[in-house]
């Protein structure tokens, strides 16, 4: 009794091995001839030929002990058919003794080596020089392949280049791109990743004691892998970051253009303007008018302090600049109009007034004092240039038509004559035994002709008529030294008219140098004035020192004294009882002045001078409009990197990558100044 295997038609695998052949045979348990035997592998087809190498064996299953039906032992055998590696259809013969039994078919199809990348075409990415691809086997057949990855030529290295392919599974390969440095740093781990094209070759091998009936075709298949320096999520905050730093270097090269180069610009060019101003006033008024001198260089140096104090990046740099050459417009055109003055000012601080007529000479002081205090002023006016040209156009008048006739002159020596005569000469005047001191003024006075003077009589005329009226004033004002007064005016020094004069005011306003110094020693006759109450940072300002007595303000014996300023902030000082000033900072600075006379300190004044800060509303509005345009380009970096634009920065090469995010932040930081302009225009 013999049952059959199942199924009828068996089907060897890649690997030439037959699924196990079981059938059940009973016999005779004590006839062993009726065990059974199968025969050689044959050709079904006559184009096939008898395969080569195959083995088979019939064992019997121990493990099932035999079954007894009708007398017979019926037995489980197993037919192993292995080493089936050509293609095509064979058969055995199964038989029992000699006679057969069964004929069992095998069939050996070719496999067609179905390998693939997954996905197809492979697209991976790599991490840190890292490259993992992932081979698919659609066959039902296991493969051991061989298998090399090449990158824009370069060789991917791995431990090994053999793998075994399962039926039906996927299995990743692993290999390593050698250090590239910094290139692999700059190309993979900013801005983009890199983006490398090559090929994964696939070639079957025979292991040991395998062979194919055919050689299988090699397989290559192209692949793209995008490189990162970093796994995630670092690589997309190193990319963002990296866009973001391009976008930040176009917005401050737009910056530079738009801000930093014109605001250098201006600034050197002020420079040269100040360096010009300082040359100019210095040497016109070095030793001539110290005051006005030193007044100028306050006004210079702040002006240069405010136009460097601030960046070309600093809030405050569109506001201090533009008022800094504001103050130097202005500036220059007392500088302008100081040279015109030198000539007259160095003519009255001469000691003998150039040998000219004193009532000359005190006029055209008097217009030079005029002029210096309106110098002195922060800010001119129209009305204080006109003055000033007005003035100046004087003094040169004045100064350039000495030795030549002038009637204005002459016709005022007459007139002083003629008072003087009348005065002095009266039928009951008491004067003339007082001046016996000066007959020979008096005589001089008598025989002046009361006509027309020459010229060259001018200075000698004018000299006895202007100190004959000052001792006549005098002794109308009751001076205790008449004696001395006269002699004092022997000298014929021009400053000797300024000491009497000094000595006439002292005498008429009652204020000499000893009343003053009386009011200084007592507590609080001095006080400080600021020309600005709500004073800021670098503005320019007057400081005063002043009495609570307002007729000692006026007092002319303020002359013999000298004001010393400290402003509790810098080690230089300024001398005068007004002088001009600038705090640098914002800030409580404790102001001193100190009064001294012939080598002797006297009380002074303190006062505390609150200086605020400038622009404090403009500095927060445009730190807003500086965090919002950071705010703006880092947000258009995460757009270039997580939108559709990110498909255009991996496409672009580095350098053009690069060169796109630098332009988008110039564009953007360019757009944003034009607006911030044209509102800034539109504005009330």
């Amino acid at each position: 009794m013999y049952v059959p295997p199942v199924p009828a038609v068996f089907v060897a695998d890649d690997q030439g091995a037959v699924p196990p052949v079981v059938f059940t045979l009973c016999s005779c348990p004590k006839d062993p001839a009726l065990r059974p035997r199968v025969s050689d592998l044959t050709a079904i087809s006559a184009t096939s030929g008898a395969p080569q190498g195959t083995s088979i064996a019939v064992t019997q299953l121990t493990s099932t002990p035999p079954m007894m039906v009708d007398d017979l032992a019926c037995t489980d055998y197993t037919a192993t058919i292995k080493g089936v590696w050509d293609t095509g259809e064979f058969q055995t013969l199964l038989s029992v003794g000699t006679q057969p039994i069964d004929t069992v078919r095998i069939v050996r199809t070719r496999s067609q080596f179905n390998l693939t990348t997954d996905p197809f075409p492979a697209a991976v990415h790599g991490v840190g020089g890292e490259v993992r691809v992932a081979i698919n086997n659609t066959d039902a057949a296991n493969y051991h392949v061989r298998w090399a990855l090449k990158l824009d030529g370069e060789k991917c290295e791995a431990r090994s280049f053999e793998l075994d392919l399962g039926a039906r599974s996927t299995t990743p390969v692993v290999c390593r791109l050698a250090d590239q440095g910094i290139g692999s740093f700059v190309l993979g781990g900013t801005l983009k990743d890199e983006t490398r094209k090559g090929v994964v070759a696939l070639e079957a091998v025979a292991k040991p004691g395998e062979r194919f009936e055919a050689p299988r075709p090699r397989k290559e298949f192209p692949i793209t892998a995008s490189m990162s320096y970093w796994p995630e999520p670092w690589q997309s905050v190193a990319n963002v970051t990296s866009i973001a730093i391009a976008l930040l270097a176009g917005g401050c090269v737009s910056l530079l253009m738009s801000a930093a180069i014109p605001t250098t610009l201006r600034r050197a060019k002020l420079r040269r303007r100040l360096r010009a101003a300082r040359q100019q006033a210095g040497t016109a008024l070095g030793g001539v008018d110290p005051a006005l001198s030193l007044a100028l260089n306050v006004e210079r140096k702040r002006i240069q302090d405010l136009a460097e104090r601030d960046t070309w990046l600093s809030p405050d740099a569109d506001d201090t600049l533009p008022a800094a050459e504001s103050a130097l417009t202005n500036l220059e055109q007392r500088v302008t109009i100081v040279p015109a003055l030198t000539p007259a000012l160095r003519l009255v601080r001469s000691i003998r007034g150039g040998g000219l007529p004193p009532s000359f000479l005190q006029e055209v002081e008097d217009d030079c004092k005029a002029a210096a205090l309106m110098l002195r002023k922060a800010v001119l006016t129209d009305t204080d240039v006109a003055t000033l040209n007005n003035l100046v156009e004087k003094c040169t008048l004045e100064t350039s038509g000495v030795g030549q006739r002038n009637t204005d002159l002459e016709k005022d020596v007459l007139d002083r004559e003629s008072k003087l005569r009348a005065e002095i000469f009266a039928a009951n005047s008491t004067v003339p035994p007082k001046l016996s001191a000066c007959q020979d003024w008096l005589d001089a006075l008598q025989a002046a002709p009361a006509a027309a003077i020459d010229p060259r009589e001018y200075t000698t005329r004018d000299t006895v008529a202007v100190k004959l009226r000052l001792i006549l004033d005098y002794m109308r004002a009751n001076g205790s030294n008449l004696a001395g007064f006269v002699q004092q005016l022997r000298s014929n020094d021009w400053d000797v008219f300024r000491v009497a004069r000094l000595e006439l005011a002292e005498i008429v306003e009652r204020v000499d140098a000893a009343a003053i110094v009386a009011a200084l020693q007592a507590a609080g006759a001095l006080e400080i004035a600021v020309s600005v109450q709500d004073a800021a940072a670098m503005d320019a300002l007057t400081l005063s020192a002043c009495f609570t007595d307002a007729g000692l303000n006026r007092a002319a014996a303020r002359v013999h004294f000298t004001p010393t300023w400290t402003f509790g902030h810098e080690k230089s000082q300024e001398t005068g009882w007004d002088v001009r000033h600038y705090f640098p900072n914002a800030g409580s600075y404790s102001v001193t002045v100190t009064v001294t006379t012939n080598g002797k300190a006297l009380p002074g004044a303190m006062r505390a001078v609150d200086v605020r800060a400038p622009l404090a509303a403009s500095r927060k509005r445009v730190g807003l409009q500086v965090a919002r345009t950071a705010l703006l380009m880092v947000l258009s970096a995460v757009a270039l990197q997580r939108t559709t634009l990110a498909s255009v920065v991996a496409n672009a090469n580095f350098v053009s990558a690069v060169l796109g995010a630098f332009a988008s932040g110039f564009v953007i930081d360019t757009v944003k100044g034009g607006f911030d302009a044209i509102r800034a225009r539109v504005s009330p």
